[in-house]
């Protein structure tokens, strides 16, 4: 009979130790998936701040692109009345300018094309209107010539390439367009050019 007892005792044990582990593995699997879910929330959480971070870089870098450099804003122009000034678009304009002079007009686009790719600021361009004691006649000439194609360039075909051009700030360079006229016309005064809009 202890025999027996003993018996039934013990696979009493075991299904309730059965039991216990499967209610066991029952309970914790939707635990396990919980958890599961719980950790992927966090994880579209953080990919999603991610991805919004660069949006938001972007935006600051967009507020800082809103107020254009005028730095920017004298080397276009400069970059641009050279290229007008050695294409052949000027030729019509520069013949009749150059009646006065006798500047030799293909020695003159030679020079400015030259030029053109060394303006990056209001230094580079003013050397190229300002005349000096140290040029001689034919410097001279060539700068007389440009200052004069420059101010034609500004009057009648500036708005055009503002338009047509690939800058970003075309507000701020339509609205720049008779300071610069002002500072070619007199390019002694030319050593500063303050921003638009400040």
């Amino acid at each position: 009979m202890p025999y027996l007892k003993n018996k039934v005792n013990i696979s009493r044990k075991s299904t309730i130790t059965d039991l216990l582990s499967e209610d066991e593995e029952n309970l914790s699997a939707p635990l396990k998936s919980s958890q599961s879910k719980v950790k992927k929330e966090k994880e579209n959480e953080r990919t999603q701040k991610k991805q919004k971070q660069p949006s938001q870089k972007a935006a600051k870098v967009k507020r800082d692109q809103s107020k254009p450099s005028s730095k920017n804003i004298v080397k276009n122009f400069g970059k641009a009345m050279c290229s007008f000034a050695s294409s052949d678009l000027a030729l019509p304009y520069l013949d009749q300018l150059n009646t006065k002079r006798g500047v030799n007009l293909e020695q003159f686009q030679d020079h400015i094309h030259k030029k053109r790719d060394l303006i990056d600021s209001i230094d580079s361009l003013r050397t190229l209107l300002l005349i000096t004691k140290h040029d001689d006649e034919v410097m001279m000439g060539f700068k007389k010539l440009f200052q004069e194609i420059s101010i034609i360039f500004i009057k009648y075909f500036s708005v055009n390439w503002i338009f047509q051009g690939k800058m970003s700030h075309k507000q701020a360079h339509l609205r720049s367009r008779f300071k610069m006229l002002r500072r070619i016309k007199s390019p002694q005064h030319f050593t500063y050019f303050k921003d638009f809009s400040r």
